[in-house]
């Protein structure tokens, strides 16, 4: 079993859901903050009611993006190089604040603990039946424009893995190196290629950065078939 481990984990772990009785139930947060800003709701209205407006609204943001102006909201959690969702690895979040502004009841912290526990409650139960885990890392744009590629979120995968998981698949240093390739005048290229615009979602080129990564690591290291036991 593959296990990808998105960023935005941890703050759904700390803020959005809980646990509800022990049979692995879970429920949403009762209460949530979406705080938009005026930009934020002007740019949704214009999105959803104005072709010909937000067309050229667009062309304008895509221009920006590409020469490195990495600021981006579309109405839809903030700035998409900035989210209070993906920058924990590299600044300080709110931890008092509800989802979707902030950590709490249970801080960063709290929430990197708690994957660790579903994590390896996933992993016993494989390991009842002889399946390996295996876990792929990868970034969002925000990692790509403040953060580095040891990210705390490669850190954190990497060191669990030690000991637990068939295989660690980080695909940070090759989004690292897709950014590097842009050129000087249009260092922002990266995010169109790569990102669906106006969103921290890959678009097919992301998604096929990710699939090479683990087709490599597969292929290095194939996966063992079971002998059949069934008589």
């Amino acid at each position: 079993m593959i296990v990808f481990v998105d960023i935005s984990d941890v703050q759904d772990e700390a803020a959005l859901v809980h646990d509800v009785g022990k049979y692995g139930g879970i429920a949403y947060a009762r209460f949530q903050d979406h705080d938009e800003s005026r930009y934020a709701k002007l740019r949704l209205f214009v999105s959803k009611y104005l072709v010909l407006t937000n067309y050229l609204w667009e062309a304008v943001e895509r221009a920006l993006v590409r020469f490195g102006c990495y600021h981006l909201d579309h109405g839809y959690g903030g700035n998409v190089f900035d989210r209070e969702r993906s920058a924990w690895t590299y600044r300080e979040v709110a931890e008092d604040k509800p989802f979707e502004l902030g950590y709490a009841p249970l801080g960063v912290e709290g929430g990197i603990e708690k994957e660790k526990q579903k994590m390896e409650t996933l992993r016993q139960e494989l390991a009842k039946r002889s399946i390996p885990l295996s876990v792929v890392v990868y970034p969002w744009p925000a990692q790509l424009v403040h953060d580095d590629i040891d990210s705390r979120q490669v850190q954190i995968w990497r060191e669990w893995c030690s000991g637990n998981c068939k295989r660690f698949i980080d695909a940070f240093p090759d989004f690292f190196h897709a950014r590097d390739q842009c050129p000087s005048l249009a260092p922002g290229c990266w995010y169109p290629k790569d990102y669906i615009f106006g969103d921290v979602h890959l678009n097919g080129t992301g998604n096929a950065i990710i699939a090479d990564s683990v087709s490599r690591s597969l292929e290095a290291a194939p996966p063992v078939k079971h002998p059949n036991t069934m008589q």
